[in-house]
């Protein structure tokens, strides 16, 4: 989640509520839901990322640390990372 938020700049609010299905590997971008103001929009990142988060993903493949219950999720996550 760390390199998520370093290699893409979203907020942390943002990156909580992220889920598998809102990457798009071969464009190299993933889909931030309700962001600030409650607009959706596209963050880019890099080609190594896409890498790294694929084999992330294959080797996790029923949790990949982005959390399937996006409401219970976005609370554990952002109490996690602010602190």
């Amino acid at each position: 989640m760390l390199r998520l938020l370093f290699y893409t700049g979203v907020r942390v609010a943002e990156l909580c509520g992220i889920q598998v299905a809102d990457f798009d590997l071969e464009a190299c971008k993933t889909l931030i839901s309700r962001g600030k103001g409650s607009k959706d929009r596209y963050v880019l990142f890099g080609k190594s990322f896409a890498t790294a988060l694929r084999t992330h993903i294959a080797n996790h493949p029923s949790n990949p640390s982005f959390g399937n219950d996006r409401i219970s999720s976005e609370v554990i996550c952002c109490k996690v990372i602010m602190k």
